[in-house]
């Protein structure tokens, strides 16, 4: 993703934090983009060997309780909400991912914990579309790390897959890489919470936009109705003078 579609996805859905994985652009850039997004605090996992970049506004506090090459996690505040978030980029290496299903297994809180990002493997055969069948020991590990870490669905919004290969014909393939993953305590105290697959853009994966509430949507002032059949009810005239006596 291109650092002007970010920029411009942060103003249109007023982000506070912001999570990017492998920029391809140096560390020294960090700042550069954290004054384009209009978010002036940030940390990076680089000094681990990782590509995480995480951005955050001044009016949330993100305190950084451990990082790896794969993930940073640290507990995200503003006085409203007080929560631990995981940010993931996995390894496509089932051997080197073990260490992050470790972390996390380490990282496993009873309080609301949100476990988010490109974890580089699917749950089952039912998260891909085409493509070749993802190892089955790799997905059983996987699986045997979210439960163990008691880590279920966030609710999604809209389409299923964030990723595609970009190929056409038979080769084109799809996959839910890319997941929000919450325990049952997050599920609680943020039960309106849910995320969604934006568009992509310059990428093969979709951006993942999470909300803590939907939107109000305001389709126009509510109708004035009136039923003509008030009118043979010999209360209804007293009671409409009532009424405007006491807005007047």
């Amino acid at each position: 993703m291109s650092w002007k579609h970010l920029c411009r996805l942060v103003r249109k859905f007023n982000v506070v934090i912001v999570a990017i994985s492998e920029s391809f652009s140096e560390v020294s850039k960090m700042d550069q983009l954290a004054y384009l997004l209009g978010l002036s605090n940030h940390c990076s996992n680089a000094e681990m060997g990782g590509k995480l970049w995480v951005f955050w506004s001044e009016s949330y506090e993100f305190e950084v309780l451990c990082m790896s090459n794969q993930m940073i996690t640290g507990w995200v505040r503003n006085g409203v909400e007080n929560f631990l978030v995981t940010f993931v980029f996995a390894k496509c290496n089932p051997v080197e991912r073990r260490g992050l299903w470790d972390s996390l297994k380490a990282t496993c809180i009873e309080g609301p914990w949100l476990v988010v990002g490109d974890f580089n493997i699917i749950r089952d055969d039912q998260e891909r579309v085409g493509g070749n069948p993802r190892p089955l020991n790799s997905m059983a590990e996987f699986n045997e790390c979210l439960d163990s870490c008691g880590l279920l669905d966030l609710t999604v919004d809209g389409r299923r897959m964030s990723w595609c290969n970009g190929h056409n014909g038979c080769t084109h393939s799809w996959a839910r890489l890319d997941l929000a993953l919450i325990n049952s305590s997050f599920g609680i105290s943020y039960p309106s919470a849910f995320f969604e697959y934006l568009t992509r853009k310059h990428s093969d994966h979709s951006p993942m936009l999470l909300r803590f509430k939907r939107s109000e949507v305001i389709y126009g002032p509510h109708p004035f109705h009136f039923q003509n059949m008030w009118c043979n009810n010999a209360s209804f005239k007293p009671f409409v003078e009532a009424i405007w006596r006491e807005l007047l």
